[in-house]
């Protein structure tokens, strides 16, 4: 097989895919390459729609993967080898945004070039599993782009806007990180401890749905305005703001940041978190709460949703994280 870059360990698909064009562009076939590159932005608007509706970092069978392999020589056992991922809540390629500005600069050093990492798009994950910091989030308009990853790279490094996202790197939005990716952690261990896949999918359910919960209305009194964006992706979810359609699409259209503190929060109701940690974020929000008595507070708001959340977690019920994992649960439940 002529010569590739190697992927970087945890590289998504899309990233390994835009390296070995650059690499091939710089070295090899730059005509070939720049064909290639150039035809998203060639096609017609049904044409780019349809090849947006593709996702190579999760379906190795998608007709983007194939093309590359034909026109570079790579073998679709190479392929498999380091991009066959397990499967996990994932957030669409239409308004995947998070991203991890020091794994960037990291690549750049060793291998020249920014990377992304697959885990930037579960759900479940808006924490760096390598810095332990909460994931930035790129303009809503670059999703999609064929060089999303050196667009996102070159907007943080120049962009005022995302010049001033440092203030996140403050010591109490460090703090939130760390005990969000305590929680994250914890989540992980259980899920890679769970017997069966089917298992793991009622895990993966379960802290989903404290998640949802969390996301809603009623409980945005322990978040901060940045954390929600301003504009959200089109052609992905639906313009419908019922209830039914906030509790399911919130979690995977807002930031990496809103689902960070909501992951803070289930750790709080699971007691992963205890009262004199969560106590010390007060600087970062007046109303950031200390106890699972103020989350569920918050929750009762919304008595609807309250008891919708039980049967959603009722459903995902396993030996690793139920209803009695739960601390000072409603009283309704009881």
């Amino acid at each position: 097989m002529p010569y590739i870059p190697e992927p970087i360990m945890g590289e998504s698909m899309s990233s390994w895919m835009f390296r070995v064009r650059i690499t091939k562009r710089n070295h090899i076939d730059s005509c070939l390459s720049e064909t290639v590159i150039r035809s998203v932005a060639l096609c017609s608007d049904s044409e780019r729609q349809a090849k947006l509706s593709f996702d190579p970092d999760f379906d190795l069978d998608s007709p983007l993967v194939g093309i590359l392999c034909r026109v570079y020589g790579v073998t679709m056992t190479y392929v498999a080898e380091y991009f066959r991922h397990e499967v996990q809540p994932t957030i669409s390629r239409l308004c995947a945004t998070a991203y991890c500005y020091e794994c960037m600069v990291s690549s750049v050093r060793t291998v020249g070039a920014p990377h992304s990492k697959v885990a930037w798009r579960y759900a479940l994950t808006p924490i760096c599993t390598t810095h332990g910091t909460v994931l930035y989030d790129a303009p809503i308009e670059f999703c999609g782009l064929y060089d999303i990853t050196r667009q996102t790279f070159r907007w943080h490094s120049t962009n005022p806007v995302a010049i001033r996202l440092k203030d996140r790197r403050s010591e109490p939005a460090e703090a939130l990180a760390s005990l969000a990716a305590r929680v994250q952690t914890s989540y992980m261990n259980i899920r890679e401890n769970a017997v069966s896949a089917a298992t793991q999918s009622k895990i993966d359910g379960y802290m989903l749905t404290l998640m949802r919960a969390l996301l809603m209305p009623c409980a945005h009194c322990f978040y901060v305005k940045r954390d929600f964006p301003a504009v959200l992706p089109k052609n992905c979810f639906s313009t419908d703001n019922s209830w039914y359609v906030s509790f399911y699409q919130e979690v995977f259209r807002t930031s990496a940041g809103a689902r960070a503190t909501s992951l803070f929060l289930a750790g709080i109701l699971l007691g992963w978190i205890n009262e004199e940690e969560a106590g010390e974020l007060r600087s970062i929000n007046h109303y950031m709460v200390c106890t699972p008595r103020h989350v569920w507070a918050a929750l009762k708001k919304d008595t609807g949703m309250l008891m919708w959340l039980k049967t959603e977690l009722s459903r995902n019920n396993t030996d690793y994280l139920s209803l009695s994992s739960l601390q000072e649960v409603p009283r309704q439940w009881r």
